[in-house]
């Protein structure tokens, strides 16, 4: 948007001033010293770009602007400062109970929990509901053990996978200028084959279906069931709460990947000067990692799965060195650049019109950053992170004098890690600057390992937007919704205190030990950062406030 309005000049401009006040920003002692200064020296920029654009949102435009040149309210701090004064225990029921009927109260509005309460409040109205689908689930367990069903599912699937092929040699008949006419020929004599078989097949399901009493009975309790959902706007209420998770669901990921990339501004001044020299943060700051002559750089990597299994680094800060100025063999190198990239980052784009301009090896990873918009998340991750060092590092023994709580990873195995090990050579594409980084060996992670009880705690920072550490949102959002699937509303929760230890008691069989990640949290409180980012635009928003309604 910032682009597209030709505020090209402005970005620059505002980035400059902001860097150069940096070193005054990291002084203050509270963010209302921050704010200050960011008004007296920042806002008169971005007024004076505003009026020379006119924008007709002004919002937008001056959140597109502030986020293209960095501007945000950020400070840094150990862990401790996102613990709570009192956490609650998923063991303690008394805890539990307050904390769901909390809970209830603060997420009301929330547009998923009260689109399930739609349907619930519709089932409770009409019983006869209910007591159809125990009927269908009854009929479904009966019908999985009927051979003649059994037949007729094979044959649906059969007509199906048919009817897709029909449609694909269509479509290649229609668009294949290209087709030789001998494969036109054979694809015609298919086509013909398949649409004359397909009536025939279609008639030996119907055949089976009219001899199968169970299949009968199910279809005409599942019309039942669809006709009733119509007149008592039940089928309505689907569709709205399948709309409205569905758009809560792109505004979530959004959001996430707009927190993410908000971030990078804070790695990059608030972390990167820990490491860099100098140069390396002119070269940094300038974007200028592949056309600089400097033989050794340091980089901000976004996304880095390296071939593990089911994780993802949000941002990793790495030292490398040109495959040009590397000392390794010639056939080495060669081999790491055929082999080592994974076909997930194989397929990455570049930007368009560019190709991989660069590629590096990585001599030592710095840092490793993940970012949680809800500090809340942050307990859902603390394992995760544990558990991906131990197999980053190889450091995977046990001992006696570490904590009971450490973590260490089972098996990860994968198609690139068949053993499980990280025993050869990974890497990932950069698309920012269309460069391509290679980690040769765990080695790359020297600067990560055990402290004497257990935990890896140096290098590692959580960058965050609100609230404090605790049970994460995702996870309240379920057992809120599971609350409502066993028929206790929101504005029940207080006088429902049976069912809701029945509810605690599942959510200590569906969810982990969150009682251990928040111990294994405590024990990272005084060596781990943590680091918080506002937004400039948005400091005083609602959406910002510690105890937000929208958590969920």
């Amino acid at each position: 948007l910032v682009m597209e309005k030709g505020t090209a000049l402005a970005v620059p401009a505002i980035r400059a001033a902001y860097t150069k006040l940096l070193p005054a920003l990291q002084t203050c002692r509270e963010v209302e010293d921050q704010v200050e200064l960011l008004q007296r020296e920042i806002t008169p920029l971005i007024v004076e770009a505003e009026e020379q654009e006119q924008p007709a949102d002004v919002l937008s435009f001056r959140k597109s602007l502030v986020a293209a040149s960095g501007v945000n309210i950020h400070y840094e701090n150990k862990l401790r400062q996102l613990l709570p004064e009192t956490f609650v225990s998923m063991r303690s029921p008394s805890e539990f109970y307050e904390w769901v009927c909390t809970e209830g109260r603060k997420n009301k509005g929330n547009s998923t929990l009260s689109g399930q309460m739609r349907i619930q409040k519709i089932k409770r109205e009409y019983p006869e509901i209910h007591e159809l689908h125990v009927h269908i689930t009854e009929l479904q367990e009966q019908l999985e053990a009927d051979e003649t069903y059994k037949k007729i599912t094979a044959l649906q699937k059969k007509i199906h996978g048919q009817e897709k092929a029909i449609q694909y040699m269509k479509s290649a008949l229609d668009g294949g200028k290209n087709m030789t006419e001998q494969k036109r020929e054979n694809t015609e004599v298919k086509l013909t084959e398949n649409e004359e078989s397909l009536p025939v097949l279609k008639e030996q399901l119907q055949q089976l279906i009219d001899s199968c009493e169970l299949a009968k009975e199910y279809d005409q309790v599942k019309e039942k069931l669809q006709n009733i959902a119509e007149e008592t706007g039940l089928g309505d209420a689907r569709e709205d709460l399948k709309q409205s998770n569905k758009e809560a669901g792109s505004s979530s990921k959004i959001s996430g990947s707009t927190f993410e990339d908000m971030s990078y501004n804070a790695v990059l001044h608030l972390i990167a000067p820990k490491y860099c020299t100098e140069e390396e943060l002119q070269i940094l700051n300038a974007g200028q990692i592949a056309q600089s002559k400097a033989p050794t750089v340091c980089h901000i990597l976004h996304s880095a799965t390296l071939g593990m299994h089911g994780a993802e680094i949000d941002y990793i800060m790495v030292r490398g060195t040109r495959t040009s100025e590397s000392k390794l063999p010639e056939n080495t190198l060669e081999e790491y650049l055929n082999n080592l990239i994974l076909k997930k980052d194989r397929g990455r784009k570049v930007e368009k019109g560019n190709c991989i301009s660069e590629s590096f090896i990585v001599d030592k990873v710095l840092a490793v950053i993940e970012c949680k918009a809800n500090a809340r998340d942050i307990l859902h991750n603390v394992p995760r992170m544990q558990t991906m060092l131990s197999w980053l590092t190889g450091d995977n023994a046990k001992k006696e004098s570490y904590d009971k709580d450490a973590f260490f990873h089972e098996t990860w195995n994968t198609s690139y890690f068949t053993n499980g090990l990280f025993n050869k050579p990974t890497g990932m594409v950069c698309t920012r600057t269309n460069t391509q980084w290679i980690f040769p060996s765990a080695d790359c992670f020297s600067e990560f390992s055990r402290e004497s009880d257990g935990f890896f705690k140096k290098n590692l920072y959580y960058i965050s937007k609100k609230g404090k550490i605790g049970l994460p949102a995702g996870t309240s959002r379920k057992i809120l919704l599971h609350c409502i699937f066993k028929d206790i509303l929101l504005d029940e929760l207080e006088s429902k205190a049976e069912e809701i230890e029945e509810v605690r008691q599942w959510a200590l069989e569906s969810f982990e030990d969150f009682d251990r990640n928040y111990r294994a949290a405590t024990k990272l409180k005084d060596d781990v950062f943590s680091i918080r980012v506002v937004p400039f635009h948005t400091f005083g928003d609602e959406e910002y406030e510690e105890d937000s309604d929208n958590d969920v």
